[in-house]
């Protein structure tokens, strides 16, 4: 039996990997492109997490339309559908970029050109939500609940492998040595022909991820992917309020602390960095470059994924929140308080902590909601919307203090919430009889 079940869900669990590694790829992207636009926009960087904010608002928008569509067409259209609106946002954000060199040669308005482009980032990141509505429960689903978080941290660990490996490939390719000298160089802020020179520089990427997309959507249109237990009959319509039970409602705010501190870390680590440097005699640890430290710290997620594969199917899923959360709170604190150089290599450590989370907490949210999976699952989702507020609020205490470093402080709650939410948020008091 055991082995006609692993047989009958390789090939979706297959399918999930490739989702994952595509999401993670797009969605690590920000971290390189925010920095260029803050320069190219001259933006603060309150205003420059704003591209964080309009990704992440994707997943507030999208996610009650995604459960919709899951109820009415079913899993694997949901994906495709997901995929195509992705397609579209990068397509706006090529057509945006194809257009700025005119603007910026003729003194246009730059204004108007970088709400088009946080537009199309909203767009994105509703594509992204779709998407994630399905795979989570999907994946949850594929096999023995009390593994989940193991299936979760091997997609997790594909999807923690894009997020290294964008900031890198798409880094090299937009931004070439010599690019980026001349924007180290730019103390004063950028010349119309360095702007210009930036801008040209992102179009050609954002064109092959539109193409790549696409074809991976008219790939899955054509796959069969089975149905599984919590999946409702096309059309039939499921009463209830997965809001009702506390270690749901709980398990949103939870994911909203992790999103939100995970992408606040990541997304401002180039800006932290550049704080440093202003401020006094700066030199970055072990030699690397600015952009090395953005890997790795989405690299320690993917080598904590690794980990946990394997460690996870041997401890509860509770206990290694905990112990996470607590790793995460003790170099925030050891960031706060230590020299920079050792700063900065705590705020990038906690990579490795995070990856753990996301896999702990779906789970844990969605546990025994049986056919309120679905609904459930939209309303985790909405909770991602963490990642758009706490870099925004990280950025504007910066900004208001002058200090990026210290500004991660806020982060101390939220690991804290994280922390309570192990221990004892998650517990399932009662839950759906629907199963």
């Amino acid at each position: 039996m055991n082995e006609q079940v692993k047989k009958d869900y390789t090939k979706p669990m297959i399918l999930m990997v490739v989702i994952f590694f595509l999401f993670g790829f797009i969605t690590s992207i920000n971290g390189i492109v925010q920095p260029a636009l803050q320069k190219v926009f001259q933006l603060s960087d309150f205003k420059s997490n704003l591209v964080t904010f309009s990704f992440f608002t994707g997943f507030v928008v999208a996610s009650p339309i995604a459960t919709k569509i899951i109820a009415s067409l079913g899993y694997k259209k949901d994906l495709v559908i997901g995929l195509l609106v992705m397609a579209l946002g990068l397509l706006i954000f090529y057509v945006d970029a194809m257009m700025l060199p005119g603007v910026i040669a003729n003194g246009g308005n730059m204004d108007l050109m970088y709400y088009i482009f946080l537009f199309a980032t909203l767009v994105v990141g509703s594509g992204v939500t779709i998407l994630q509505v399905g795979a989570n429960p999907y994946v949850v689903a594929l096999g023995d609940p009390e593994t989940a978080d193991s299936r979760g941290n091997t997609v997790g660990f594909f999807n923690s492998s894009a997020t290294m490996i964008g900031p890198l490939l798409i880094g090299g390719i937009i931004f070439s040595e010599t690019l980026s000298k001349k924007m180290s160089a730019a103390v004063d802020g950028l010349s119309s022909a360095l702007q210009t020179e930036i801008v040209t520089a992102t179009q050609m990427p954002y064109l092959v991820l539109v193409v790549a997309t696409v074809i991976i959507a008219v790939i899955f249109s054509f796959l069969h992917l089975p149905k599984i237990d919590s999946e409702s009959e096309e059309g039939e319509v499921v009463e209830g309020n997965p809001l009702g039970y506390s270690h749901m409602w709980q398990g949103v705010l939870a994911i909203f602390m992790y999103v939100g501190a995970e992408v606040a870390i990541g997304n401002n680590l180039f800006q932290l960095i550049n704080s440093m440097q202003a401020n006094e005699s700066f030199e970055l640890p072990f030699g690397l470059e600015k952009s090395a430290f953005v890997g790795m710290y989405w690299g320690g997620a993917m080598v904590g994924r690794l980990v946990g594969i394997f460690v996870m199917k041997r401890i509860k899923i509770s206990t290694g929140l905990k112990f996470t959360t607590i790793m995460a709170l003790i170099f925030i604190t050891i960031g706060l308080v230590t020299t920079k150089q050792m700063s900065l290599i705590a705020f990038t450590s906690i990579g490795l902590f995070n990856s753990v989370m996301w896999p702990a907490i779906f789970p844990l949210g969605i546990a025994k909601m049986g056919k309120l999976t679905n609904k459930a699952s939209g309303y985790m989702m909405m909770g991602v919307f963490g990642g758009a507020l706490l870099p925004l609020m990280v950025g504007f205490i910066a900004d208001s203090i002058g200090s990026m470093q210290m500004a991660y402080g806020i982060l101390l709650v939220a690991y804290g919430y994280l922390f309570y939410y192990a221990v004892s948020g998650s517990k399932v008091k009662s839950h759906p009889k629907l199963d």
